[in-house]
C-alpha cells in the first residue's frame, strides 16, 4: 500500500517544530518500523525562505529518517510568495505526484492540501482515497487571528473549501468529538471519525526525584507549587483574558505560587502579558526550550495551565499540551471554553475546571494540591493516548480505505 502524506507550511525543524515532529514525523517513522508492506512518501511543502534558513537541518532530517523504500521525506520548497500563485505551484506538485507515484491514499493535513488533492484526483481520474486530517477549524482560526474578517470573501471561500473537503474526501479525521459534531452540522453526509492527538508517554515519564533534581538545577525550591504554561504566545487562541482573574484569585490565598513559562515567544511580550494578569516578577520564570528540552522541563511543574477564551476554535480543540501535561503526571487546570477537554477532566479526574469568580474554585484547587494520587491517575489516563494506540488507529484507517 502506498500512502502520500501532504503538509503545507508546517516545519519539522526549528524552534517551533515540536507539534509536526511528534504528530507527523514520529507517527510516520513508527509506521515505517511497524508495517513493512506500507510505503510512505511525506511531501512536506514549505516556503522557499524557510528552505534557505534551515537547509542543512532539512537535509539531515531526510537522511536520518528516510528508510529505503518504505519511508521517504520529500522537502519541497515553493518559490511563489503570493498565496494564489503558491497554491497553483502546490497544485502542480500534487498533480505530478499523483500521476507519477500513483498513491493509494493521500493523507492531507490541512484544508488547502485536501482541497487541491481532491481536485487533482478528479482531474487525472485517480482512484486514490483521500483523508482530510483537519486538526482545527482553519477558517475560524484565521478570523480569530484577525487575518480574515468573518465577512470577507476569503473567509467565505475557506468555508466553501471546508464543505467541499467534507463532501469529497473519503474520510475526515477529527481531533475531538466536538469537532465531529461541528462538521456533521455543516455537511450531514460527511464521513467523520475521531482520532485524537497522541503523546509519547515513555518520554514524559519522570520520577519525583528527577523532578527535584531538575528544580534544584533551575533554582526552584523543591517545596514550591509550580504552575506551567507551555507553548506559543503568538497564537491568539493560546492566551486568554481570564488569566487576570485566575491569578488574582490564586494569589489571594497562595501568594508563593510560581508560574513557569516554556515558550520561544518574545520574553518581553510574555512578561508584559503576565504583569497585566497580576503575576509579580518574582513569581514568574521564563525558559526558551528546544523541542527536546520541553519533555524534561514539563516535569518540573506540579500543574498545567490551559486557559482559553470561549471561541469555536477552543470549543472543538484537543490541545496536545494537555496530553503532554498528563503524561508528565500533571493535573491540568482548564477553562470551560475548552469544551472537549473540560469534559474529559470532569469524567476522568485529571484536573479541575476554572470559571472566573466561581465560588468554590479555591477550595477545589486546594483539594487538588492535597491529592497526591492524581499524578498516577493522569499517567494512566495519558496511556490511552499513547503513540502506540494512534499507530493502531491509523493502520486500521489505511487498511479500511485500501
Amino acid at each position: 500500500m502506498k500512502v502520500t502524506y501532504l503538509t503545507y507550511k508546517e516545519l519539522p525543524v526549528g524552534p517551533n517544530s515540536g507539534v509536526i515532529r511528534t504528530q507527523v514525523l514520529d507517527l510516520l517513522d513508527s509506521l515505517k518500523k511497524d508495517k513493512r508492506d506500507l510505503k510512505v512518501d511525506w511531501c512536506c511543502f514549505i516556503r522557499q525562505r524557510d528552505m534557505a534558513q534551515y537547509n542543512n537541518q532539512f537535509r539531515d532530517l531526510a537522511s536520518n529518517y528516510s528508510g529505503g523504500s518504505t519511508f521517504k521525506i520529500n522537502i519541497i520548497p515553493l518559490y511563489m510568495s503570493y498565496p494564489v500563485m503558491a497554491y497553483g505551484e502546490l497544485f502542480l506538485h500534487v498533480v505530478l505526484h499523483v500521476l507519477l507515484k500513483t498513491p493509494d491514499i493521500l493523507h492531507c493535513r490541512s484544508y488547502i492540501t485536501t482541497f487541491l488533492a481532491n481536485v487533482a484526483k478528479k482531474m487525472v481520474l485517480s482512484r486514490a482515497r483521500i483523508i482530510f486530517d483537519a486538526r482545527g477549524v482553519y477558517p475560524e482560526e484565521q478570523a480569530q487571528a484577525h487575518l480574515l474578517p468573518g465577512h470577507s470573501r476569503h473567509y467565505k471561500l475557506l468555508k466553501v473549501i471546508e464543505r467541499y473537503n467534507l463532501r469529497n474526501s473519503n474520510v475526515t479525521v477529527c481531533v475531538s468529538h466536538a469537532m465531529q459534531e461541528h462538521y456533521a452540522q455543516l455537511v450531514s453526509k460527511s464521513n467523520c471519525i475521531f482520532i485524537p492527538p497522541f503523546v509519547h508517554c515513555s518520554k514524559f515519564n519522570r520520577t519525583l526525584d528527577q523532578r527535584d533534581n531538575l528544580r534544584t538545577s533551575l533554582g526552584i525550591p523543591i517545596e514550591r507549587v509550580v504552575l506551567l504554561y507551555s507553548g506559543s504566545f503568538d497564537l491568539p487562541w493560546s492566551v486568554a483574558s481570564s488569566y487576570a482573574s485566575f491569578f488574582q484569585e490564586i494569589y489571594s490565598r497562595f501568594p508563593d505560587v510560581l508560574l513557569l513559562v516554556l515558550s520561544n515567544s518574545d520574553h518581553r511580550k510574555i512578561e508584559t502579558f503576565f504583569k497585566d494578569m497580576n503575576v509579580a516578577v518574582n513569581n514568574l520564570k521564563i525558559i526558551s526550550p528546544n523541542p527536546e528540552e520541553i519533555i524534561q522541563l514539563t516535569a518540573v511543574a506540579d500543574y498545567g495551565l490551559i486557559l482559553r477564551d470561549d471561541t469555536m476554535v477552543n470549543r472543538v480543540a484537543f490541545p496536545i499540551k494537555f496530553l503532554e501535561y498528563v503524561a508528565s503526571g500533571l493535573p491540568v487546570i482548564v477553562t470551560r471554553s475548552n469544551y472537549f477537554i473540560s469534559q474529559l477532566i470532569d469524567l476522568e479526574n485529571v484536573g479541575i475546571t476554572y470559571r472566573p469568580q466561581e465560588p468554590r474554585f479555591l477550595e477545589r484547587f486546594e483539594h487538588m494540591l492535597n491529592n497526591k494520587d492524581m499524578r498516577g491517575v493522569c499517567r494512566r489516563f495519558a496511556a490511552r493516548y499513547d503513540i502506540t494506540i494512534a499507530l493502531k488507529r491509523y493502520k486500521e484507517l489505511y487498511l479500511s480505505l485500501n
